[in-house]
């Protein structure tokens, strides 16, 4: 390979982590003051949001969401399982 498409990959490498690392600090305190009453809003916003990400990713911003929120544990799983199950407005 050379030098110009490593740094093409080393670039984008990067550029996921950087991502990440933003995703991981902002997505869960945004979402949390959106969902001031609870974590069981925004399902249609909250499917977009995910629709690329891999599942451990959207596990590990429900949990910190739910870090966030002071909500009882277990519903970061309950809120994946919500968002999860499809309903017939989801297949238009």
């Amino acid at each position: 390979m050379d030098e110009f498409h490593k740094h093409l990959l080393e670039r984008i490498t990067n550029l996921e982590l950087e991502l990440q690392t933003l995703r991981e600090t902002t997505w869960p305190v945004c979402q949390g003051l959106l969902d001031k009453n609870g974590p069981f809003e925004n399902k249609k916003e909250k499917k977009i949001f995910f629709q690329y990400l891999f599942l451990d990713e959207i596990k590990k911003l429900l949990k910190l969401k739910s870090r966030f929120m002071g909500t009882g544990p277990g519903t970061d799983g309950a809120e994946l399982q919500w968002i999860l199950v499809e309903t017939p407005v989801d297949r238009l």
